[in-house]
């Protein structure tokens, strides 16, 4: 008999429940509703077992050498362990603390709703992989070195590593958005925006720095990729320059605009794109760019405030690379 399975992640902070009690279920894959270029995570249609339709997003492995490297670079210390990158930077688990955070706070309207998570099968894994290969589909490799990675169990499009190689695909069970048409509702509508703007704004108010906002990350309106995100409590919005800090909250409204601009142009709308209410005055706000996310008291879910603030303390980084000046450090 399966194991029952834990919220994930396994550190202070919000997580996200398994979709069944053994995070195992049985899948039938429907179709690629994923992109080539994806390199988070491949999404698929799906109907589970007899609950339905939804949308399943498989989660590639990551060698945490990348996470601190590429994804953690501008963290002032260093994490203590190597699982840790995991647990805060891999697009599976930052999906899980932002999902997490939105079900403590009882606000899943802000985004296309989550599940829980599954693992998948050996057959599974290797069923999906099949198929994908069937429709011509090549994902590129996140791996800078191929050659680290494990081929005798998989496909390398999931970049398993050797110490990956006993373990399961990830992936997250969310809504799937159809359109009137019953086909898979994509982007959004200039009826969308203001809520769009609202939305940003809401996940800003729970602790939420979502960094990787553009067209694909949106269904009907809602955001529906948190990959990237960072969720307060997290070490990338505690122990980090002010400067780059200032960059990366600026980076999200500034892909906002982004995003509306080219969906006007794009699209060939013939009215003329009107911020949305509030939105001029974050952006132009040049010393906050919007809502703290570090300001959320993430300490009033924990059993004990003191527990948490001795884990931060004690069991998360290792030693400090200070910083030469307060001056804006050179890219």
């Amino acid at each position: 008999m399966a194991a029952i399975k834990s919220s994930l992640p396994a550190v202070p902070g919000p997580k996200l429940a398994p979709f069944t009690p053994t995070a195992r279920a049985n899948i039938k894959f429907l179709e690629n509703l994923g992109h080539a270029k994806d390199k988070d995570g491949f999404v698929w249609k799906v109907e589970i077992e007899d609950r339905g339709t939804f949308a399943l997003k498989l989660f590639p492995f990551m060698h945490w050498v990348t996470l601190r490297d590429s994804w953690a670079e501008y963290l002032a210390r260093p994490l203590q362990t190597s699982q840790l990158y995991y647990d805060y930077l891999s697009p599976f688990n930052a999906e899980c603390r932002a999902y997490g955070r939105l079900k403590q706070e009882n606000r899943e309207d802000l985004a296309v709703k989550a599940f829980g998570y599954l693992d998948l099968t050996p057959e599974q894994e290797a069923d999906v992989t099949q198929r994908m290969l069937d429709d011509g589909w090549e994902p590129e490799s996140l791996s800078d070195d191929d050659e680290e990675t494990d081929h005798s169990l998989g496909h390398p499009m999931w970049n398993r590593y050797k110490y990956d190689r006993d373990q399961p695909i990830k992936a997250i069970v969310k809504e799937l958005v159809v359109d009137e048409d019953g086909g898979s509702a994509v982007g959004f509508t200039p009826n969308d925006i203001s809520q769009m703007w609202e939305d940003l704004q809401g996940l800003q108010r729970l602790g939420i720095l979502v960094r990787d906002i553009h067209l694909r990350n949106y269904v009907a309106g809602k955001l529906v990729d948190f990959g990237r995100a960072w969720t307060m409590f997290h070490p990338c919005l505690d122990q980090i320059h002010p400067y780059y800090l200032k960059r990366e909250r600026e980076g999200d409204l500034f892909a906002f605009q982004e995003l509306l601009i080219d969906y006007w142009y794009n699209e060939e709308v013939t009215t003329e794109l009107e911020w949305p209410k509030g939105y001029t005055e974050a952006r132009d706000d040049i010393e906050n760019f919007g809502i703290d996310p570090r300001d959320y008291d993430w300490r009033k879910w924990e059993e004990s405030r003191e527990d948490a603030d001795a884990y931060v303390a004690l069991s998360l980084y290792g030693d400090k690379k200070p910083w030469d000046s307060d001056d804006e450090p050179e890219d």
